[in-house]
């Protein structure tokens, strides 16, 4: 007879072994567990966990290079380049509402350096003109007592 979970089978019908009542195991060349576990939907569930382990890799992929994306822009902007654009054509809904937030947002940061550049400009010339203005009577009157 054969072990199966430390339990001896004894004597069957029908070529096998059986265990209590109505529990009848054939006998083969491979050990009882190895064959149970060949038999039976083990495999399927082996199947079915890889397919999950494949799948979940995908969708992780998914959805971590469009956020891999949003911070290398994010770099961008950072270090002065308004100019840096998402792509509003992704697949996801959620996805191409981020990018465009996040475009909106880079042009009014552009449009903000662009007035604020424009406004120092300015400041700077007015601040310029008084003071040249003030050099050149400095200098005129100087020339002037040298002059007498």
């Amino acid at each position: 007879g054969a072990y199966l979970a430390g339990l001896r089978a004894s004597g069957g019908f029908d070529g096998g072994s059986a265990i209590g009542p109505g529990a009848v195991f054939r006998q083969s060349g491979m050990p009882a567990p190895l064959s149970v576990a060949l038999s039976s939907n083990w495999w399927w569930v082996l199947i079915a966990l890889l397919a999950t382990v494949v799948g979940s890799a995908l969708i992780a992929r998914l959805i971590n290079q469009p956020l891999r994306e949003l911070a290398e822009a994010a770099g961008r902007i950072r270090e002065g380049e308004y100019d840096s654009r998402l792509d509003e054509t992704t697949m996801t809904s959620e996805i191409r509402e981020v990018n465009m937030g996040f475009n909106r947002m880079a042009r009014e940061l552009a449009k903000l350096e662009e007035d604020r550049a424009v406004m120092l400009a300015g400041i700077s010339h007015d601040l310029r003109t008084p003071l040249a203005r003030l050099r050149l009577e400095t200098e005129m009157s100087v020339n002037d007592e040298q002059a007498r």
